[in-house]
């Protein structure tokens, strides 16, 4: 009896040692897959901005009446349309503020520390385009862009 008892106590012990050896890698190794799986979102961002960037002075040169859209796939952060200070940003929250990057044609980059946050922003600023509206997006998402009219520079209506 006594032999049977130590076998199950020692299958028993083997497999809390087991189980506690994964918990403690999953915890190790899942923030990191997290910072991971947000820098890969801000990389892909980078590149909707640089296309959202170039439809956007496509409408604008096209005159009153033009019109585009653009699908959107935002599984992090937000993007923003502001009018008064006519601009598009994106931002995504982490715990860390990802790699400095070089500006890149319209692009800047941005990090601001809110708190226990790095706020990490791709900003477009525009002193020739007008944007007429105030509105945020995330999850899926058209963003329409339309050529509303003239006044000193070009009028545009995104969102």
């Amino acid at each position: 009896m006594g032999l049977g008892m130590s076998n199950v106590i020692s299958y028993v012990l083997i497999f809390i040692i087991t189980l506690s050896l994964i918990g403690t890698a999953y915890s190790y190794i899942a923030p990191k897959i997290s910072i991971t799986r947000k820098e890969s979102e801000f990389d892909y961002m980078v590149v909707q901005m640089k296309n959202l960037d170039d439809r956007i002075k496509d409408v604008s040169r096209s005159g009153e009446g033009a019109k585009d859209y653009l699908s959107f796939t935002l599984r992090e952060g937000t993007l923003i349309i502001s009018n008064p200070y006519d601009e598009v940003t994106y931002i995504i929250l982490n715990k860390q503020c990802f790699q400095k990057r070089e500006n890149i044609g319209g692009l800047y980059f941005e990090y601001e520390i809110s708190g226990e946050y790095c706020e990490n922003k791709i900003l477009i600023n525009y002193t020739e385009i007008n944007i007429t509206n105030n509105v945020s997006f995330s999850g899926l998402f058209d963003l329409w862009i339309e050529n509303i009219g003239y006044s000193n520079k070009p009028l545009l209506k995104v969102g």
